[in-house]
C-alpha cells in the first residue's frame, strides 16, 4: 500500500480551528464507513500536524466535503507550507488510538 506523509505547521491561533477541521474528516469518514484507506493525523507540541494516510486517498479524499473544508484557507492557517513525502510503512502495532 502507498502511503503518503504530509506536514506542516500552522500558526499557534489557527491550531485548535485546524484540529476541529481534521476531526471532521475523520467524522465524516466513520459516518460513510469508508474502508480502502488509511488515515492518521497527529499534532505536535510545536503546532506542526503530520499526516499519514495510505490506500485510495485521492479519490476518497477528493471526494469529501469535510476535506475539502479542511483544505479552504489552509495555506493562510500555515506558517510553515505543506511537505510531502513518499512513505513507507515498515510496522504497526496495536488499534486505533484516540
Amino acid at each position: 500500500m502507498t502511503h503518503i506523509l504530509v506536514r506542516y505547521r500552522v500558526r499557534p491561533e489557527f491550531s485548535d480551528e485546524n484540529e476541529r477541521l481534521i476531526r471532521a474528516v475523520f467524522e465524516e469518514l466513520e459516518r460513510k464507513q469508508i474502508a480502502g484507506v488509511s488515515y492518521t493525523v497527529t499534532r505536535l507540541e510545536d503546532d506542526s500536524f503530520v499526516h499519514l494516510a495510505g490506500g485510495d486517498t485521492r479519490n476518497v479524499f477528493s471526494s469529501l466535503p469535510s476535506f475539502l473544508a479542511f483544505q479552504e484557507g489552509l495555506a493562510a492557517r500555515c506558517v510553515e507550507e505543506p511537505t510531502f513525502y513518499d512513505a513507507t510503512v515498515i510496522g504497526h502495532h496495536g488499534n486505533h488510538v484516540t
